[in-house]
C-alpha cells in the first residue's frame, strides 16, 4: 500500500497568499491541540511533530462527521508525524452529527486558515497536501481548483466533484480548463457507493486525464488490495505528474476495509469508529518534495 504514496509527487510552489490571524494556534505546542478559529464555529485539530521544517496534511472530514472522526478512520496525526507532517483536521459548523461543509463559504475561509497555519508554523510549502472523504473530498478538489499553487497533491475519496450535494456543490474546475497548475491527484470511488455515484466517478477520471494531457488506458485489476474487496486501478504519469484512479468494491459509502466511515444513516455514529488500518492515502513515505512549478 505503501506505493499508493508516491503519487504525492508533484511541482514545486511558493505560495503567494497573504496569511490571515484568525486562529488561535499555539507553535511552541508539539504534538496535537486543538484551535478555535474566528470563521467557524468547531475547533480545528492540529497536530505538530518533532521535527525540523514539518510539510502539512489537510485532513477533512465528511457530513455528520468531525476532526475526531476523521482521525478514527484514517490515523493521519500518527503517520503524517512519522514521516515529518503536521496534520490539521477541521471540523465543519454544526452541532455534533450534524456538522457539514458549505462549499460557497467555508471553502474559502478554510483556505485562510491553511495558509495562517503554514505561516505560524513556518512549515516547508514545498510538502503540503490535501486529502479528504466525501463533502471533504469535494473540499480538496475545491481546494486544488481554488490554489493549485499551494498544494503538491490531492487525494478526494468517495466524491467526484460532481455529486449535486446541494449549493456549492456539482461542478469543479475539470469540468472546465482544470486547475491552472497541474497537480498530482490520487482519487478513489467504491462501485456501489450510494451517494458518491460511480458513473460521475468516471466521469471526472476521464475529466482529469482530458485536462492533464495524458493518453487514457484500460487500468489493471488489483485482486484483495483492501480485504476481499475487487479493485481496478489506473496510473496515469508524466514526468513529476500523476494521476491514480483507484475503483473498489463497497457496502456504502465508506473507507476502503470500513464498514461504515460513520456516517449514521449507513453505519454507526459517534467519534469512535473501527479504525482499521491506516488509511492507504498516508500509509507509506509521504517524504517528497514538489519538484517545479508547471502553469499551464
Amino acid at each position: 500500500m505503501g506505493g499508493f504514496l508516491y503519487l504525492m509527487l508533484a511541482a514545486a510552489s511558493a505560495a503567494t497568499s497573504q496569511a490571515t490571524d484568525e486562529c488561535n494556534i499555539d507553535v511552541a505546542a508539539v504534538d496535537s491541540q486543538q484551535i478555535t478559529c474566528s470563521n467557524f464555529d468547531n475547533a480545528f485539530t492540529l497536530t505538530i511533530p518533532e521535527c525540523a521544517a514539518p510539510g502539512l496534511i489537510v485532513d477533512i472530514h465528511g457530513l455528520t462527521m468531525s476532526a475526531a472522526i476523521q482521525e478514527a478512520n484514517t490515523n493521519s496525526q500518527a503517520i503524517g508525524g512519522e514521516h515529518c507532517f503536521a496534520v490539521l483536521q477541521p471540523s465543519a459548523d454544526g452541532n455534533s452529527g450534524q456538522q457539514g461543509w458549505k462549499p460557497l463559504d467555508d471553502h474559502e475561509n478554510l483556505l485562510e486558515v491553511i495558509e495562517e497555519t503554514i505561516s505560524k508554523l513556518n512549515l516547508d510549502r514545498n510538502r503540503i497536501h490535501a486529502m479528504g472523504m466525501s463533502q471533504g473530498g469535494f473540499a480538496t478538489w475545491n481546494l486544488l481548483c481554488m490554489a493549485s499553487d499551494l498544494f503538491c497533491s490531492v487525494a478526494p475519496l468517495a466524491a467526484s466533484g460532481l455529486d449535486p450535494w446541494g449549493a456549492g456543490y456539482g461542478e469543479n474546475c475539470f469540468s472546465d480548463s482544470g486547475p491552472a497548475t497541474p497537480r498530482s491527484i490520487l482519487y478513489a470511488s467504491g462501485t456501489t457507493d450510494p451517494l458518491a455515484n460511480i458513473n460521475r466517478a468516471r466521469e471526472q477520471k476521464q475529466n482529469v486525464v482530458d485536462r492533464y494531457g495524458f493518453v487514457d488506458n484500460t487500468g489493471e485489476n488489483i485482486p484483495n488490495l483492501f480485504d476481499d474487496m475487487v479493485e481496478r486501478k489506473f496510473t496515469f504519469t508524466d514526468n513529476d505528474l500523476t494521476f491514480q484512479y483507484v475503483e473498489f468494491g463497497s457496502e456504502g459509502h465508506l473507507y476502503p476495509t470500513h464498514k461504515s466511515h460513520c456516517f449514521p444513516t449507513l453505519g454507526s455514529s459517534g467519534d469512535t469508529c473501527d479504525s482499521g488500518r491506516p488509511h492507504y492515502y498516508i500509509h507509506g513515505s509521504l517524504n517528497h518534495q514538489c519538484s517545479k512549478t508547471t502553469s499551464r
